[in-house]
């Protein structure tokens, strides 16, 4: 499952159970003081990330963290700054430097988290380190979540999720063990633990367990994307297709939907729809950008050589001169005929 793949959780942070006032540790005069600056810089950090002013939250967000060095609001909302930075630098194309400020990103929800010592504030620094490759980190905050709600299964699935991507798979059963004493019935511990199921290679298990996490999980897409690539895994693309085609055309709302449904139509022998899909959730979505390069792939595995340059075209106003656009430029005009450049068709 693709839960600690999204872009979105990292920056989303539900802080209900954590004290407002937790974690400042200065109760001077100056309180009443930082309170305020705080207020104050957490309205105005949020307008700019609203206004998609990200350089000038991070500002207001450090200025503010490093004047309060005491309060894990201030942490909090730079490391909520710098994972917005993050995914703008990717969506970019500059990600060496997506990566670095996303590192910087975990350090400073470890230190809010620390400071917070709340559920909540564990769990993000959790899901902020495992994207940023930190596994063992992202364990240890995931096992302090759990410490601080011990009757939610909620950090125990992530941890499991963490331990299936590094291949761990008795580490994830372990973890899995505590999240199903919690909630047994929870979809997500029936979806993790139908990946578990896939990995040690039983199939049909796998199908049962994420079936039920798709009956108890109502609107829920993951699931269902989940037993598509199942399905498609199984050798049976075109029922991948025909799950996810009920979606419609709000497919391309979804980049897991989209990049399953192209999957399986490149797996049924059909590049072309899969190319179409791709190139549409781009325009839809140009951050997004990779989509681009897999349309260009697309029609290029197509026959179509134009099609496949203007997807690229997309691609390169938006990351220029980036490794993996150039590489696919240099693809594209050798497999044009005579070593023509596509471009020079249009």
């Amino acid at each position: 499952m693709a839960v600690l793949r999204s872009s979105s959780l990292a920056l989303v942070l539900l802080l209900a159970g954590c004290d407002r006032g937790g974690g400042d540790r200065d109760a001077g005069p100056s309180a009443a003081v930082d309170r305020a600056a705080i207020e104050a810089a957490l309205r105005s950090a949020q307008r700019l990330l609203d206004e998609r002013r990200v350089d000038e939250a991070v500002l207001v967000a450090g200025t503010l963290a490093s004047r309060a060095p005491d309060s894990w609001e201030a942490a909090e909302l730079h490391a909520r700054t710098l994972v917005a930075s993050s995914f703008e630098l990717a969506g970019r194309g500059r990600e060496a430097e997506s990566s670095q400020r996303h590192a910087l990103a975990a350090a400073e929800y470890r230190r809010a988290a620390e400071l917070a010592q709340c559920a909540a504030i564990w769990h993000a620094a959790g899901i902020a380190a495992a994207v940023a490759g930190e596994r063992g980190a992202a364990i240890e905050s995931f096992r302090r979540a759990a410490a601080a709600d011990p009757e939610s299964a909620q950090a125990p699935i992530y941890e499991a999720q963490v331990h299936l991507g590094a291949g761990d798979l008795d580490a994830a059963e372990e973890a899995l063990r505590r999240a199903a004493a919690l909630q047994p019935e929870e979809p997500f511990v029936l979806a993790t633990q139908a990946e578990l199921a896939r990995a040690r290679g039983d199939m049909e298990r796998a199908f049962s367990l994420i079936r039920a996490a798709r009956r108890r999980g109502g609107a829920e897409l993951s699931f269902r994307v989940v037993e598509a690539r199942f399905l498609r895994q199984s050798q049976r693309p075109r029922e991948a297709i025909e799950l996810l085609a009920a979606l419609g055309p709000a497919v391309i709302e979804h980049e897991s939907a989209t990049d399953e449904l192209a999957h399986s139509w490149i797996a049924l022998g059909e590049p072309r729809r899969a190319a179409e899909l791709w190139g549409a959730f781009q325009l839809a979505h140009p951050p997004r950008w990779r989509s681009g390069l897999r349309a260009a792939e697309a029609w290029i595995a197509a026959g179509d050589a134009v099609r496949a340059d203007l997807a690229l075209r997309e691609v390169e106003l938006r990351v220029g001169a980036h490794p993996e656009a150039v590489a696919l430029r240099e693809r594209l005009v050798g497999a044009a005929p005579t070593g023509a450049d596509p471009r020079d068709a249009r």
